[in-house]
């Protein structure tokens, strides 16, 4: 991840103490946006702040709060398809957990993302 701090499964919870860093990359997502269509750029940064706080507000309630976590209470993440069957979770982005895709294979075909593999060290 881009923050160490929160690179963790178990530092979810944190990112009220990372704010800053949150705060950057927020920062350089809507610098790219700006690029690419300035006339989405004040709604994705608008956008991208309320998921910060909804993010925030629910690490500071829930000290165990994971990405991932089989305990909903405590979970950052889920995946869609448990979200769209399990009736005590809001397929939503205003309270967590937030149903989020798991895999590579889930972005948009059309979206010119791909992988970089990693070197190995010698």
């Amino acid at each position: 991840m881009l923050i160490g701090g929160l690179s963790g499964n178990g530092s979810a919870h944190l990112a009220a103490d990372e704010w800053d860093a949150l705060a950057e990359v927020v920062r350089l997502i809507v610098e790219r946006v700006q690029r690419v269509a300035p006339d989405e750029a004040e709604a994705t940064k608008d956008q991208l702040a309320a998921l910060l706080k909804v993010w925030a507000d629910a690490g500071e309630e829930r000290e165990n709060m994971k990405y991932q976590n089989k305990n909903l209470e405590a979970a950052l993440m889920v995946r869609p398809e448990e979200a769209l069957t399990n009736d005590e979770i809001e397929y939503s982005q205003r309270e967590v957990p937030w149903p989020t895709l798991q895999s590579m294979r889930d972005v948009d075909a059309e979206s010119s993302l791909y992988q970089i593999p990693l070197k190995k060290v010698k």
